[in-house]
């Protein structure tokens, strides 16, 4: 629901004040979330519903001469720390040692648009712009954020404020999952695969206990596709996960070497 509600905003937002000054004449337009691997990111979802609105009014206007399409930006990432609790050298260190690349190659006369959440420090952006410059994609682009930080007086950790305002403890995130308004994140399967030993078993069987064996399948392959599996902080509780699972299930899983 709240990714819906900020696409629903991002969206009247770009149609009031950028449709026509950036669309206008063009023909061709690619939407893009922020980079993931297998796990899609929060922003992922809000991206979704920006872009299926901008497909419905293109549809519903009569617009057909601009092709839309909603493509991904893959990203290997090399680390585990919370990157919302840094600062922007550090956060840009962090990330620059991942690799990115598109999905496919975008077409010359394409206008890509890239949406987030909020920008704090714009090193996604940065990041984003290099992978262009060094690919030699010169395509008119924007990106556009719910929310941007502007104070520069304000610490970037601000974002990690943000990010566990309200889901902050693992009884929250267990209310979140159960209200059946809840889709995978990456930051939630990392945070529950940091739990310690006990807090972990404890969402195991409450999961079990409403029905969500289901929901455990899908943390567990996403985790390995991910390769969470070969961190070393995260495979305990990935085996716990997988024998849990096999013990309630009547098929077997197998974990990836």
């Amino acid at each position: 629901n709240i990714a819906r509600k900020y696409g629903d905003e991002l969206f009247q937002y770009f149609m009031k004040e950028l449709f026509y000054r950036y669309l206008e004449g063009k023909s061709d337009i690619i939407v893009y979330s922020s980079p993931y691997s297998h796990i899609p990111t929060s922003s992922y979802y809000l991206t979704q519903v920006f872009y299926e609105n901008l497909k419905q009014y293109l549809q519903s206007h009569g617009i057909l001469n601009i092709n839309i399409q909603f493509k991904k930006i893959n990203r290997c990432q090399t680390y585990i720390e919370d990157y919302g609790a840094l600062n922007a050298n550090d956060r840009y260190d962090l990330i620059k040692n991942d690799t990115y690349e598109f999905d496919d190659k975008p077409n010359e006369a394409s206008f890509l648009i890239f949406l987030d959440d909020i920008s704090i420090t714009g090193t996604h952006q940065r990041v984003i712009e290099k992978l262009m410059l060094e690919e030699g994609y010169s395509n008119d682009c924007l990106f556009l954020y719910y929310a941007k930080l502007i104070d520069s007086t304000i610490p970037p950790s601000i974002e990690n404020d943000l990010n566990y305002a309200h889901i902050n403890k693992l009884d929250k995130l267990f209310e979140l999952i159960d209200s059946d308004n809840f889709a995978i994140t990456t930051r939630a399967v990392k945070y529950l695969l940091k739990l310690n030993k006990n807090e972990f078993n404890l969402f195991l069987i409450s999961l079990k206990n409403n029905n969500k064996i289901g929901l455990l399948e899908e943390i567990y392959f996403y985790a390995l596709k991910n390769n969470y599996n070969k961190i070393e902080l995260f495979n305990d509780n990935i085996v716990n996960l997988l024998n849990f699972i096999n013990h309630n299930n009547k098929r077997t899983l197998k974990i990836k070497s």
